[in-house]
């Protein structure tokens, strides 16, 4: 029921756009994941390469939004339904913007934010079960948006002193 009319309101409620993901919580498998995965495109091709502080604004404006849609939405007896995506996407750019900005960690970065998401590893499940709000579906993919960026970072790290060795032959 909750799909239903959420899909009939959708081009009337701003707070149903926005809290779906612009639609990609109708998506008929793994909607949390499709949702990520366009989060994963939008950056790599539009917001990558954007100003470090831009990009923190956009990620402050999409948590405001996504908080407030949320709420509104609440009256459809969504709460965090499948089809309530812009929690990954929050999650998603928080952990974009965390790791290094270099093409081959953005895979990895999205790889890893599904694993946590999933998962919910410490404070990701804490919140997940903790906070049955607005707050709490948002929060438990920021925090695994925040351990998914910091992992990220850590592999490249490891990675760059791995690449940096001399090997001699002997």
């Amino acid at each position: 029921m909750t799909d239903l009319r959420l899909r009939s309101d959708f081009w009337k409620n701003p707070a149903i756009m926005v809290s779906t993901g612009l639609g990609s919580g109708f998506f008929p498998k793994a909607p949390g994941t499709f949702a990520s995965f366009l989060t994963l495109i939008l950056w790599w091709l539009l917001l990558s390469e954007l100003d470090y502080f831009l990009k923190w604004g956009i990620v402050l404006v999409v948590g405001i939004t996504g908080f407030w849609s949320i709420a509104m939405v609440a009256k459809y007896g969504a709460g965090d339904a499948s089809e309530i995506t812009i929690d990954e996407v929050l999650g998603q750019l928080v952990a974009l913007q965390i790791a290094p900005n270099v093409a081959w960690t953005f895979v990895i970065t999205f790889a890893l934010f599904r694993l946590f998401d999933i998962w919910k590893p410490g404070i990701v499940g804490y919140v997940d079960t903790r906070f049955k709000n607005p707050a709490g579906v948002l929060g438990d993919d920021l925090f695994a948006g925040i351990l998914a960026g910091l992992v990220a970072y850590l592999i490249y790290w490891l990675w760059m002193q791995i690449a940096s060795l001399e090997i001699v032959p002997f």
